[in-house]
């Protein structure tokens, strides 16, 4: 069930695909780490703090690919904007076939 005000992130099923709306100091923040625990894929949620600083307060490796596929574009690693539909699930896929080939 899902109530007004539900303070779960994701786990509320409400989605959210407008750029716009998305503070890019999170998006940011999430390229950092992810760089520094070397993730293939992973999903972050993010509150803000009384100084409206973001602050990651989940971390998941998993996710319905489903979710994203009303996404209109993604963020590279350089905050570049990429409009257009994608599948990340196939990057994952991509990834492991170039580790693979390295290893030959």
């Amino acid at each position: 069930m899902i109530y007004k005000g539900d303070f779960r992130a994701s786990g509320n099923g409400e989605f959210y695909y407008d750029k716009e709306v998305f503070d890019e100091r999170c998006v940011q923040l999430a390229f950092k780490v992810n760089k520094k625990i070397n993730s293939q894929c992973i999903a972050y949620d993010f509150v803000f703090d009384e100084n409206n600083n973001p602050l990651i307060v989940e971390i998941s490796y998993g996710f319905i690919p489903a979710v994203y596929r009303d996404c209109p574009g993604y963020w590279a690693e350089q905050l570049n904007w990429h409009e257009g539909k994608f599948y990340p699930e196939d990057w994952m896929v991509e990834s492991i076939i170039k580790e693979v080939r390295k290893t030959k």
